[in-house]
Parts: structure tokens; sequence; C-alpha cells
């Protein structure tokens, strides 16, 4: 659970919340507590009265840049604007080199993502 924000509240103002991030393309995960006082996974909510219920909603990851103990060498990277795929080919205490030019790690993470995963250019901090 640590992973995750819990929302408790009455089941109207849940379904709303719930209905709402689904269709805002928002990962969230719904429970109700059975008779026997455990909480069960609901995969398709109705928020019935008889139950009472909650939401999880996973925590985002907080990335920071890669530093030289990270090996990037050989990886390849896209702009986010989807532009440019680059080779890193050198890597040294501050940077990493694609081409004729030199990008800092955290420059690396605001404009790039792997290619072709689309993973962000940061480790989890």
């Amino acid at each position: 659970m640590e992973n995750y924000t819990l929302i408790e509240g009455d089941n109207i103002g849940l379904a709303i919340q719930y209905y709402t991030m689904k269709k805002e393309g928002k990962e969230v995960e719904c429970e109700y507590l059975n008779e026997e006082g455990n909480w069960r996974h609901e995969s398709i909510p109705d928020f019935d009265g008889a139950y009472k219920y909650r939401l999880l909603i996973p925590k985002e990851k907080k990335l920071v840049p890669f530093d030289y103990s990270d090996n990037l060498i050989g990886m390849v990277v896209e702009t986010k604007s989807k532009k440019t795929k680059m080779l890193i080919i050198l890597q040294d205490k501050d940077s990493v080199n694609v081409g004729d030019v030199y990008y800092t790690y955290e420059y690396l993470l605001k404009r790039f993502t792997f290619y072709p995963s689309g993973e962000p250019c940061g480790k989890e901090d």
C-alpha cells in the first residue's frame, strides 16, 4: 500500500472521483470492504451502498537525473518532440555525448526519452 494514496469517503463522492479519473485516462483502483472485514479488489465497481469503498491511486514516481554510475553508452534516445533520435556514444562525470553535442544529465531527463520504449531518461529517487 505504500505505493498508493488511499482515498476514502462517501460512495457517491468516490464514484465521481473514480469515473472522472478513468475518463481522464488516469490509473485508479477500487476496493470494497466485504462482510468478513477484508478489503477486496473490485474491477467494475458499482459503489453499492451496502459496502464501504476506497480508491487506490498509484503515487507518482519522482525521477532524478542519471549520473556517471549509470551506464548509458549505446542507448538510443529521442527528443520529446519525437523529431530526433540519437545514440549516446560517450559519457563523463557531468554529461553524455550524442554525436558532437554534450548534454547534462539534467537536460537529458527534461528533453529526452529512451527509444523505442518512451521511458524517461531518469531514475527513481
